[in-house]
Protein backbone atom coordinates (compact mmCIF):
# COMPACT_ATOMS: atom_id res chain seq x y z
CA UNK A 1 0.00 0.00 0.00
CA UNK A 2 1.26 3.67 -0.58
CA UNK A 3 2.10 6.08 1.97
CA UNK A 4 -0.36 8.39 0.93
CA UNK A 5 -2.96 6.13 1.14
CA UNK A 6 -1.90 4.82 4.38
CA UNK A 7 -2.14 8.55 5.21
CA UNK A 8 -5.43 9.31 4.04
CA UNK A 9 -6.71 6.46 5.66
CA UNK A 10 -5.30 7.25 9.22
CA UNK A 11 -6.85 10.60 9.06
CA UNK A 12 -10.16 9.31 8.40
CA UNK A 13 -10.04 6.64 11.05
CA UNK A 14 -8.46 8.97 13.57
CA UNK A 15 -11.10 11.86 13.26
CA UNK A 16 -13.14 12.27 15.83
CA UNK A 17 -16.54 13.99 15.55
CA UNK A 18 -17.40 15.14 18.59
CA UNK A 19 -21.31 14.92 17.41
CA UNK A 20 -20.74 11.27 16.92
CA UNK A 21 -19.01 10.23 19.51
CA UNK A 22 -20.93 6.86 20.70
CA UNK A 23 -20.32 5.40 17.17
CA UNK A 24 -17.05 5.84 16.88
CA UNK A 25 -16.12 4.27 20.17
CA UNK A 26 -18.30 1.31 19.28
CA UNK A 27 -16.47 1.22 15.77
CA UNK A 28 -13.32 1.32 17.27
CA UNK A 29 -12.07 -2.33 17.79
CA UNK A 30 -12.68 -2.55 14.20
CA UNK A 31 -10.83 0.12 13.18
CA UNK A 32 -7.82 -1.27 15.55
CA UNK A 33 -8.35 -4.53 14.03
CA UNK A 34 -8.11 -3.13 10.58
CA UNK A 35 -4.75 -1.43 11.32
CA UNK A 36 -3.02 -4.70 13.22
CA UNK A 37 -3.75 -6.58 9.85
CA UNK A 38 -2.27 -3.67 7.74
CA UNK A 39 1.23 -3.60 10.34
CA UNK A 40 0.99 -7.41 9.73
CA UNK A 41 0.90 -7.53 5.72
CA UNK A 42 3.62 -4.22 5.36
CA UNK A 43 6.20 -6.03 8.28
CA UNK A 44 5.81 -9.50 5.41
CA UNK A 45 6.74 -6.97 2.74
CA UNK A 46 9.78 -5.79 4.85
CA UNK A 47 10.52 -9.36 5.29
CA UNK A 48 10.72 -10.00 1.40
CA UNK A 49 12.40 -7.06 0.50
CA UNK A 50 15.32 -8.24 3.60
CA UNK A 51 15.54 -11.42 2.01
CA UNK A 52 16.05 -10.19 -1.24
CA UNK A 53 18.90 -8.07 -0.43
CA UNK A 54 20.38 -10.35 1.28
CA UNK A 55 19.99 -12.71 -2.16
CA UNK A 56 20.92 -9.32 -4.47
CA UNK A 57 24.18 -8.90 -1.73
CA UNK A 58 25.10 -12.34 -2.26
CA UNK A 59 24.62 -11.77 -6.25
CA UNK A 60 26.59 -8.67 -5.78
CA UNK A 61 29.49 -10.15 -4.12
CA UNK A 62 30.58 -12.86 -6.07
CA UNK A 63 30.37 -10.05 -9.04
CA UNK A 64 32.57 -8.29 -7.40
CA UNK A 65 34.95 -10.68 -5.62
CA UNK A 66 35.49 -12.32 -9.62
CA UNK A 67 33.74 -15.54 -8.72
CA UNK A 68 30.55 -15.01 -10.91
CA UNK A 69 29.98 -17.23 -14.43
CA UNK A 70 31.30 -15.63 -17.39
CA UNK A 71 28.47 -14.85 -19.27
CA UNK A 72 27.70 -12.28 -16.53
CA UNK A 73 30.52 -10.46 -16.71
CA UNK A 74 30.02 -10.74 -20.68
CA UNK A 75 26.66 -9.06 -19.91
CA UNK A 76 28.33 -6.59 -17.53
CA UNK A 77 31.81 -6.36 -17.64
CA UNK A 78 33.88 -5.81 -14.72
CA UNK A 79 36.98 -3.89 -16.18
CA UNK A 80 39.19 -4.09 -12.78
CA UNK A 81 40.03 -6.42 -10.28
CA UNK A 82 38.93 -5.51 -6.76
CA UNK A 83 41.03 -6.81 -3.82
CA UNK A 84 39.34 -8.11 -0.75
CA UNK A 85 39.58 -5.07 1.55
CA UNK A 86 37.75 -2.89 -1.34
CA UNK A 87 34.75 -5.15 -1.70
CA UNK A 88 32.88 -2.82 0.47
CA UNK A 89 33.37 0.15 -1.37
CA UNK A 90 31.91 -1.70 -4.69
CA UNK A 91 29.20 -2.91 -2.83
CA UNK A 92 28.03 0.48 -1.00
CA UNK A 93 27.93 1.84 -4.36
CA UNK A 94 26.02 -0.59 -6.48
CA UNK A 95 22.82 0.72 -8.11
CA UNK A 96 21.37 -2.76 -6.98
CA UNK A 97 21.66 -2.33 -3.81
CA UNK A 98 21.23 1.06 -3.18
CA UNK A 99 17.76 0.40 -4.86
CA UNK A 100 16.59 -2.26 -2.52
CA UNK A 101 18.04 -0.39 0.26
CA UNK A 102 15.99 2.49 -0.75
CA UNK A 103 12.81 0.18 -0.90
CA UNK A 104 13.51 -1.30 2.17
CA UNK A 105 13.93 2.60 4.07
CA UNK A 106 10.35 3.64 2.65
CA UNK A 107 8.91 0.28 3.62
CA UNK A 108 10.48 0.88 7.53
CA UNK A 109 8.86 4.54 7.45
CA UNK A 110 5.40 2.83 6.21
CA UNK A 111 5.88 0.62 9.67
CA UNK A 112 6.76 3.37 11.55
CA UNK A 113 3.61 5.27 10.34
CA UNK A 114 1.48 2.72 10.98
CA UNK A 115 2.57 1.51 14.32
CA UNK A 116 2.06 5.25 15.40
CA UNK A 117 -1.32 5.42 14.12
CA UNK A 118 -1.92 2.46 16.16
CA UNK A 119 -0.73 4.37 18.95
CA UNK A 120 -2.70 6.77 18.27
CA UNK A 121 -5.72 4.70 17.84
CA UNK A 122 -4.85 2.96 21.21
CA UNK A 123 -4.94 6.62 23.14
CA UNK A 124 -8.55 7.82 21.19
CA UNK A 125 -10.96 5.89 24.12
CA UNK A 126 -9.31 8.90 26.48
CA UNK A 127 -9.77 11.31 24.23
CA UNK A 128 -13.70 10.15 23.81
CA UNK A 129 -13.88 10.41 27.76
CA UNK A 130 -12.18 13.59 27.88
CA UNK A 131 -14.27 15.25 25.10
CA UNK A 132 -17.46 14.33 27.05
CA UNK A 133 -16.07 15.13 30.46
CA UNK A 134 -15.32 18.51 28.61
CA UNK A 135 -19.40 18.51 27.09
CA UNK A 136 -20.56 17.95 30.38
CA UNK A 137 -18.55 20.78 31.64
CA UNK A 138 -19.70 23.39 29.18
CA UNK A 139 -22.86 22.24 29.12
CA UNK A 140 -22.71 22.36 33.50
CA UNK A 141 -23.46 18.55 33.61
CA UNK A 142 -21.35 17.18 36.73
Amino acid sequence: MKMEDLQLQADADTKLDKTDLDNYSVKLPSVQNKWHKIFREEALILKKLNNERACIYKERWIYYSGKAEAEIYQREPLDIKILRNELDIFLNSDTKLIEIDSKIEIQKQKMIFVENTIKTLNTINWNIRNTIEYMKFTNGSS
